[in-house]
């Protein structure tokens, strides 16, 4: 049977034209209400978003001193979606310098294990942003606040790239205008944020 990453690649390689007409990640808009808040995680949130994580996207993660060591060089690396005052999921990002940016590009950076090199530190403008993962239980309005987030500085100016892992990232991938990065071998897809593109 297929890994998850590689039958996900194929559906969205084979996949008939869409019907719902694509998004503006840039142009997303929080609901006026919603249950669910968002806030950089603390170090306690680690294990709760990785358990989740783990429940819907299964057991091909980065481990949590890894995630423990990519939020102390960066704490706005994991963001927690929060419901009722328990975490029901979570965003995380790796925000990559321009060394971090032509690694993934050239599929030399292991994703599950990304040398502190490649990332933006703390106070730096990130060049680009590598959705590392995300994944929530009936958080969809802690994903539209997340996407407003984004919209603003440091992130506003950083392309985001990320590989799809399930079928909802697949969809999620295609309704807000990620497109495939030609030729990766990772089925790399990327968003090109409205104020990089030319006119």
């Amino acid at each position: 049977m297929a890994p998850v990453a590689a039958a996900v690649a194929d559906a969205w390689i084979c996949a008939p034209q869409q019907r719902r007409p694509t998004r503006e990640l840039d142009r997303a808009v929080a609901p006026e209400s919603g249950a669910t808040a968002i806030r950089t995680a603390r170090p306690s949130d680690v294990g709760q978003i990785l358990e989740v994580a783990e429940s819907l996207i299964g057991g091909d993660l980065a481990n949590e001193n890894i995630v423990r060591r990519v939020l102390a060089w960066r704490p706005d690396s994991l963001w927690a979606f929060v419901r009722n005052g328990k975490v029901v999921g979570g965003f995380s990002m790796l925000m990559l310098n321009s060394r971090g940016l032509d690694a993934l590009l050239a599929a030399t950076m292991d994703t599950r294990d990304p040398p502190l090199e490649f990332l933006a530190g703390a106070g730096e403008t990130p060049r680009a942003i590598y959705v590392w993962g995300t994944a929530h239980i009936s958080a969809t309005d802690a994903m539209l606040k997340m996407l407003v987030r984004l919209q603003s500085p440091p992130y506003d100016g950083a392309n985001i790239y990320a590989v799809p892992h399930t079928m909802s990232g697949l969809r999620f991938h295609q309704r807000w205008g990620f497109h495939p990065v030609p030729g990766h071998p990772r089925h790399l897809s990327e968003y090109i944020r409205l104020c990089n593109r030319l006119h």
